[in-house]
């Protein structure tokens, strides 16, 4: 190993613990925001004439305020700089194992759609040393595999294309009560599906004579739109900025155990 890759590597993984610690700070931000928004209730119980039976009524749980866009910038800047904190470790990597003068330019964390693909991105990798192959196998970076690395992935290029942030479901503790129901009830659901392009959900249509009392009690939730984890994004983020952690620590030993860094 050269001197000037020794040099280099003297602050290790420097720069990709501040790519996760700039993550963290995302999310710490994103927690504040969303804990704000959700304490002062988003969402009503409305009725309206339905759109399709005249003389009936459709009654829904319709968001009240729009989730803030900025809350998705939030969230995107913290899945980018998970997602470049692990690109940066790999490039510290090529770097340390790179002959004195090679330029470095295929070096980055290699997720795929498949493992089959993940062999396929292990090769255009070019710069990352061999003796690191077997370790980054044991990642799974791919769909199929590691669930949160997927998670990452995919969170991040969507991120590219559109906001990852909706309200997309109710939570688990989901309360309904109706009682003293009078005239025609033509549908109650069981358990309401959410409508994330109209961020609303129905409840029940009545005719037009139906009375009754009824008590609804929902929890809003916030996800990462079509990733496929479906906890709280805050739940689902943290524990996305721990897997890298894991990660970048696991890297770095493995390095040493390798001899590209001291």
């Amino acid at each position: 190993m050269g001197v000037r890759a020794l040099l280099f590597m003297s602050d290790n993984f420097a720069s990709a613990h501040q790519k996760l610690a700039w993550g963290r700070k995302h999310i710490s931000e994103l927690e504040r925001e969303l804990a704000a928004f959700l304490k002062v209730s988003p969402g009503k119980i409305i009725g309206e004439p339905h759109p399709d039976k005249p003389g009936y009524r459709v009654y829904k749980l319709r968001m009240a305020r729009p989730l803030p866009p900025e809350f998705s910038m939030i969230a995107g800047d913290a899945v980018d700089n998970l997602r470049a904190s692990l690109d940066h470790a790999m490039f510290t990597i090529a770097i340390a194992a790179a002959p004195l003068g090679r330029k470095v330019e295929h070096a980055y964390f290699p997720f795929a759609g498949s493992a089959t693909w993940f062999e396929n991105q292990l090769k255009r990798c070019s710069d990352i040393p061999f003796e690191m192959w077997p370790f980054l196998r044991t990642l799974q970076p791919y769909k199929g595999g590691n669930p949160l690395l997927v998670a990452l992935n995919d969170a991040s290029n969507r991120n590219k294309h559109a906001l990852i942030l909706s309200v997309a479901a109710i939570s688990r503790t989901m309360r309904q009560r109706v009682q003293g129901i009078s005239g025609e009830i033509r549908k109650m659901a069981d358990v309401p599906i959410w409508d994330r392009t109209k961020q609303e959900m129905e409840l029940l249509t009545t005719g037009s004579d139906a009375k009754f009392d009824a008590e609804f009690n929902f929890q809003f939730i916030v996800t990462l739109d079509e990733v496929p984890i479906s906890e709280h994004a805050l739940t689902a983020l943290y524990a996305i900025a721990s897997e890298v952690e894991r990660i970048l620590l696991a890297l770095e030993a493995e390095s040493r155990r390798l001899g590209l860094i001291k």
